[in-house]
């Protein structure tokens, strides 16, 4: 009878470790590469947006993490309000190609232009930028202006040591979006107001 329970339990040890055991396919956490696919697995919110943006947020022990899908062949970059614990003022997060953070009530203190060395004053938090892909001759032939890539989804990764525990308020702006008009437009979510968030 030992024996057999030697047995089982042994055989059961190596299949657990077995190189070729199966394992979830369910990643534990997000990985920040501009796609938001793992998100519907594992996202303990999701917020529709507008036709083609979904939003998800994920939340661990130590940070807090959103994502959106940007409709095909938009850049769909990011203004995310937060108030948290953790800062004397709301601030706006920001992502495009580049990121940079101000307070909210002092949008003075936004970069005037991409040269600024305001941009990159980030800390506590970091997104997923729109990607510099080389140049490209421009229309009128006159010169060259930058490529930039378009990604399926927009990301931030924000740490807790830094904006605090407790009940978060935001809002979120997505921007250069295509309406039905052709025309480039900045959606807020949710209209008018912000939502909270308990962070543990």
């Amino acid at each position: 009878m030992h024996r057999c329970l030697a047995a089982v339990a042994g055989a059961v040890l190596l299949a657990a470790c077995a190189p070729h055991a199966v394992r979830p396919s369910v990643p534990a956490y997000p990985l920040m590469d501009g796609r938001c696919d793992e998100f519907p697995a594992i996202a303990q919110a999701r917020y529709a947006v507008a036709e083609g943006i979904m939003l998800y947020q994920f939340q661990d022990r130590h940070y807090v993490w959103f994502c959106y899908t940007i409709p095909e062949g938009d850049f769909g970059t990011m203004d995310l309000h937060v108030a948290a614990p953790g800062l004397e003022a709301p601030l706006n997060l920001h992502v495009s190609a580049q990121l940079g953070e101000w307070r909210v009530d002092r949008p003075e203190d936004a970069p005037l232009n991409p040269q600024s060395d305001r941009w990159w004053n980030h800390h506590g938090w970091a997104g997923y930028w729109t990607g510099f892909n080389g140049f490209e001759t421009r229309a009128d032939e006159q010169g060259q202006s930058p490529r930039f890539r378009r990604h399926p989804g927009r990301e931030v990764q924000l740490d807790k040591r830094r904006f605090g525990r407790g009940e978060w308020h935001w809002s979120i702006e997505v921007n250069g979006i295509t309406g039905a008009d052709g025309k480039r437009r900045t959606l807020r979510y949710p209209d008018h107001g912000e939502l909270r968030l308990s962070v543990d």
